[in-house]
């Protein structure tokens, strides 16, 4: 399998960056996917640069309808004519951040998008190529304090993110696991993912959701050092983390965890 991201918060040299999320999956088997398009068509223009042909990805997967996440998917449709988009049936829900001059609006519009490819999920969905694109996380555990200024459509209540969906794929008896922003917290959906498999993951491909936590800095450093300590109890496990974790909170999770973890900006490949 090769990873590529062509979407993250943080570029390579001859790639452009912006807010957001956009990963390629190449497998093995020639199966080829996209997990999250960031916020605009700005992946597929990494794409080209990466040698990387949109239009022949198999199958898109949103993890969860923020724009920066899913705001691509137009341009996907446009550039991608046989492709299903794989994504919550709740994720074209109003949603919003809560910001110092109030709030702003972040989700996704499902009336701009060809909906004849939008495949609306409510349960977990099993495809060929040992893949699962799932929900129903549940628990508490470390969970990301900035996940209390973003708000549900009512604009008051926290949003509990009932769209957000993480991807499984099996491949030569490795087994790696896709979230985006894993607002359900890392450890929970880590704790589905081997719910469903019984195997802890090969490899995680997630940010972290630990930018603007809001926490001061002691609160923030605890945070940090607990969530190392427990990514490291999952043995051989590998991870890969990226936009919303923040570069500097990274090199922190990087002082305790050493080479278990690594940051992958848009243009880096991972090949396995």
């Amino acid at each position: 399998m090769q990873v590529t991201s062509l979407v993250d918060n943080c570029a390579a040299e001859g790639f452009e960056a912006e807010h957001g999320l956009s990963l390629l999956i190449a497998m093995d088997c020639g199966k080829k996917f996209l997990f999250d398009t960031g916020q605009s068509g700005l992946f597929i223009n990494n794409a080209h640069k990466a040698g990387v042909d949109i239009s022949a990805v198999d199958a898109c997967f949103i993890s969860h309808g923020h724009y920066d996440h899913g705001g691509g998917i137009g341009a996907f449709l446009n550039e991608n004519l046989k492709a299903n988009v794989y994504i919550d049936s709740q994720a074209f829900k109003p949603r919003y951040s809560l910001h110092d001059d109030g709030l702003h609006s972040i989700g996704i519009d499902k009336n701009s998008l060809n909906g004849k490819r939008l495949v609306l999920c409510d349960e977990t969905v099993t495809l060929p190529c040992g893949i699962s694109f799932f929900s129903g996380v549940k628990g508490d555990c470390l969970m990301p304090s900035g996940n209390k200024r973003l708000k549900a459509a009512d604009k008051v209540s926290q949003d509990a993110f009932p769209d957000e969906r993480s991807l499984l794929i099996e491949e030569n008896g490795k087994l790696f696991l896709f979230a985006g922003c894993a607002h359900h917290g890392i450890v929970n959906i880590i704790e589905r993912a081997m719910e469903l498999t019984g195997k802890i993951p090969s490899y995680v491909f997630s940010g972290f959701h630990t930018a603007n936590s809001g926490l001061d800095m002691v609160g923030e450093s605890a945070y940090i050092n607990a969530l190392a300590q427990r990514l490291l109890t999952y043995k051989d496990c590998m991870f890969y983390t990226m936009h919303c974790t923040s570069y500097s909170v990274y090199l922190r999770l990087r002082e305790i965890m050493g080479e278990r973890i690594n940051y992958l900006s848009c243009g880096g490949k991972v090949f396995f």
